[in-house]
């Protein structure tokens, strides 16, 4: 007679996740350790042990550290999409359109996990240049054109005109790139929490763009 608990062992034995879950769990313990320790210091045992893998595990999906490393930083550094078009339908004055574009940026730009991959960026941006590169393409220049093109969607529309931000987009993203940067070095300390910074930026943008109406 066959036992019922020996057919349970067997089949949870051989139950096995899809092999896109494999994959999320590696990038995620693969975050967490080069967050943590660094690439150079990473090992690839100590990303398949996070994941509750075998080594071998890990060189099913990957080839190796280079590998997981390069894929992490290209997953996450999606670029920030940007709907010019709502915004600008739903933006009649400088305050509105304030509100929904910083609202944007922070909540994609600030988000944990992208800023863990901005601080692996700026620490290893000399072992992989050529992401470096593709991200500011896909991503900083992408965003910045997204702006621009909002902003002389706005003066077509007679909300204000041409101003210092309309000649020159990236600096709308000064204000969120420093509250990152001072984020990722002091943290809790930084003069500025995230919410007190998105405030500020808002006022920042309103007086600029309420001075060219």
């Amino acid at each position: 007679m066959t036992n019922p608990a020996s057919n349970h062992k067997q089949t949870t034995r051989v139950r096995r996740l899809p092999a896109d879950v494999r994959i999320q769990q590696l990038l995620d313990s693969a975050l967490i350790e080069f967050s943590a320790k660094g690439y150079t210091a990473t090992r690839v045992d100590d990303i398949a042990k996070r994941a509750k893998l075998s080594k071998g595990g890990f060189y099913t999906h990957f080839k190796s550290k280079e590998q997981i490393f390069e894929t992490l930083l290209v997953k996450k550094l999606r670029p920030i999409n940007l709907d010019v078009e709502l915004i600008l339908l739903k933006s009649n004055t400088a305050s509105e359109l304030a509100e929904q574009l910083v609202n944007e940026l922070y909540k994609s730009i600030t988000d944990k996990s992208r800023m863990a991959i901005i601080r692996l960026l700026i620490s290893e941006s000399e072992r992989v240049p050529h992401i470096i590169k593709k991200w500011k393409v896909d991503y900083l220049d992408q965003v910045t054109k997204s702006i621009e093109t909002l902003l002389n969607g706005c003066i077509e529309k007679g909300i204000f005109k041409e101003n210092i931000f309309s000649r020159s987009p990236w600096l709308i993203l000064s204000p969120v790139v420093h509250t990152v940067i001072m984020q990722l070095i002091l943290g809790s300390k930084a003069d500025n929490s995230i919410d007190e910074s998105r405030r500020d930026h808002k006022v920042l943008i309103i007086h600029i763009l309420s001075e060219s109406v």
